[in-house]
């Protein structure tokens, strides 16, 4: 592969990596819920304009566990990027493997933490027709979808005889055999 093209592909899976992580940080905020008297978030609850700090319902302790140890994890995934990209401190294989098993472990719970977190607003939505789903809520799932891309491009990148990129090889030579003269002629 052309050294060039695998820069650029590792720099979008960065730029990608610290923009998911930005999103689902956005998870920290206060307007999870939104209703006309009140917002609420993961740590703060404000009736008008008097906050205090939110009740620690196991959903909640849950998500914010989940959510924390998630962004622990993917730091060292995107150090790990970087590392990859300078092909010096690992082999490609190791790389690849650590790319793949961090970012993994940390989608993984970033996902579950965000779905404890939904719960425990859905249930509020549930019970007050006046509130609605905030953006410190839907940011973050942006970021959790996001948060796959960097996975793919990266590893894409990083993992040179993946079986993916194997039979995608085999499929085309077979291909290119099929429309070969010679073989043309035969059909």
């Amino acid at each position: 592969m052309n050294p060039m093209i695998k820069k650029i592909v590792l720099a979008a899976a960065l730029v990608l990596g610290f923009l998911a992580l930005l999103f689902t940080l956005l998870a920290h905020g206060s307007y999870a819920v939104d209703a006309p008297n009140y917002h609420f978030g993961l740590w703060r609850v404000c009736f008008m304009n008097a906050c205090q700090d939110t009740e620690d319902e196991s959903k909640i302790v849950a998500a914010r566990f989940f959510i924390i140890v998630s962004h622990l994890i993917y730091v060292p995934n995107l150090i790990l990027i970087v590392i990859a990209a300078l092909e010096k401190l690992l082999s490609p294989k190791m790389s690849c493997i650590a790319v793949i098993v961090t970012s993994g472990i940390a989608w993984l719970f970033v996902m579950i933490g965000m779905a404890c977190y939904t719960d425990q607003v859905s249930e509020t939505l549930d019970n007050d027709s006046n509130a609605d789903a905030g953006w410190s809520l839907i940011v973050p799932w942006v970021g959790v979808l996001l948060w796959l891309l960097p996975v793919n491009l990266g590893s894409g990148r990083l993992c040179p005889n993946t079986p993916a990129r194997k039979s995608v090889k085999k499929i085309s030579l077979s291909r290119r055999l099929q429309l070969t003269p010679a073989n043309r002629d035969k059909n």
